[in-house]
């Protein structure tokens, strides 16, 4: 992996013909994190939806550990997910009606990792994250807190090289956002590229670089 793992150069994109943003350069190191802001309408989330190969850019290209990745598809984007991208969605992108051990175990596609293992890395990853909930719960019983925290407890689990968060603290009560902050610290800590988009001034504050995205006048 190059101690740049995140590199976008000129990268554009228009929404009905009008421009969001465009030659947008930048580049995020390991062990760094950058918080993308802007005004509602700015095109945040839309960014970070383009850098997590979400959404295809207009123009520009993005590099992921020194590899162009700008157009893959299907299965080369598919074992970017599984090896090197995560993501971290502002509802949490877990299923409501599975119970919070498959909600996990989704961390766990692609790997050869042992049953006996999966329940050991699962109830850590729990435990790191405050989480003290059955593993049978269902997740439409939890919190707005809870399930952020499960998210991130499937990231745990994971650990990919590069992070990208929308709005990770939206509709968070402070001491809930400092701690999916500390969380996230410590992926950061242990090299992790952290992208994230957020009108938050806390995580503005923690990031270590910003892009704004505000409208030029």
């Amino acid at each position: 992996m190059s101690n740049v793992p995140i590199r976008a150069t000129s990268i554009s994109k228009a929404h009905g013909g009008t421009p969001l943003w465009s030659d947008v350069t930048f580049v995020v190191h390991d062990g760094s994190s950058l918080a993308i802001t802007g005004p509602s309408g700015s095109g945040k989330s839309t960014l970070l939806r383009c850098l997590g190969l979400l959404s295809p850019l207009d123009t520009g290209t993005i590099e992921i550990g020194g590899h162009d990745v700008t157009n893959v598809r299907g299965r080369q984007r598919s074992a970017l997910y599984r090896t090197t991208i995560g993501h971290l969605f502002q509802n949490g992108a877990l299923e409501d009606n599975w119970s919070v051990r498959r909600n996990l175990d989704v961390a766990f596609i692609g790997s050869s990792t042992k049953r006996p293992d999966r329940a050991l890395l699962r109830r850590a990853a729990l435990s790191s994250v405050g989480l003290d909930l059955p593993e049978g719960a269902r997740t439409h019983t939890l919190s707005g807190g809870e399930r952020q925290r499960l998210a991130l407890a499937r990231l745990f689990i994971r650990r990919p090289p590069v992070v990208f968060a929308d709005e990770p603290t939206a509709a968070l009560d402070v001491t809930t956002g400092a701690d999916v902050l500390t969380r996230l610290s410590e992926l950061r800590d242990d090299g992790a590229a952290i992208v994230v988009a957020t009108h938050d001034p806390a995580v503005m504050a923690w990031a270590d670089e910003g892009l704004d995205l505000s409208p030029r006048g």
